[in-house]
């Protein structure tokens, strides 16, 4: 679906004038714009708005990662490009610069700036914004169509990059260098958290069936024993039946 609308509006100068959202564009936690996610690597990009709602002016993915890493130290000659971490901890290198990036935190990489970045967290996630959008949506679609024959390779990003008026001028950046104890650290309590909060709603859904099921017993119970005393039965009756129901 997404190549399809690639082939069918191709980002000229004439489509980015004439193609801009005429109405709200609302996307969904999770979801895609064109439901369509793109998968390669350990990362999933999620397109939140296209350079076809803004006539090629922004672009904006929401990226999850599932593994420490990232894409090849490159360029983009037009284009500004800006992240918002979400989760996780982040190192970037811009130009000479090095910054180091968690939730909540914001960097800007300028145009004709080499930049890259790695993500220092088993899980992250990081919003991505281009400025103008470019081509950058079928660069990243190109990716993606390599990575279902196999990982893209740093010639393949090379490659790719080089009709996106984009270059790789570097490897991507080796995580062990800039990884600290407090990186792992921050791993192992996320682990921790997230085994609590798994085990919480366990003991909670057992507590509610447990709750339920008493409640049901105790119901019928007291039915039979109402039962026993309508009928005219003495207490002596009617109090064993209360006890073997429950």
């Amino acid at each position: 679906m997404f190549g399809a609308l690639w082939t069918e509006y191709p980002m000229t100068t004439t489509i980015r004038s004439a193609c801009r959202a005429a109405k709200a564009v609302n996307v969904a936690a999770g979801e895609d714009r064109f439901a369509a996610p793109l998968v390669f690597s350990n990362w999933r990009f999620d397109c939140k708005l296209s350079a076809k709602d803004t006539g090629g002016d922004l672009c904006i993915y929401d990226t999850a990662r599932t593994g420490r890493g990232g894409p090849p130290m490159h360029v983009h000659r037009d284009q500004d490009e800006w992240f918002f971490v979400r989760e996780g901890r982040y190192v970037f290198r811009i130009g000479d610069e090095t910054f180091r990036l968690g939730p909540g935190d914001s960097l800007l990489a300028p145009r004709k700036i080499p930049h890259a970045f790695a993500s220092l967290s088993e899980t992250s996630s990081l919003l991505v914004a281009f400025q103008p959008a470019g081509s950058i949506e079928q660069l990243f679609f190109d990716v993606d169509r390599v990575n279902r024959s196999h990982p893209p390779t740093l010639e393949d990003w090379r490659t790719i990059a080089s009709v996106h008026n984009a270059e790789i001028v570097g490897p991507p950046l080796t995580v062990s260098e800039f990884l600290r104890d407090e990186d792992v650290a921050a791993d192992r309590r996320r682990r921790i958290l997230r085994t609590l909060t798994v085990a919480s709603l366990i003991a909670l859904a057992t507590y509610v069936v447990a709750a339920y099921g008493f409640a049901a017993v105790v119901k019928g119970a007291m039915e039979q024993a109402a039962f026993y005393r309508n009928s005219g039965s003495r207490t002596a009756n009617w109090m064993p039946a209360l006890w073997l129901s429950l």
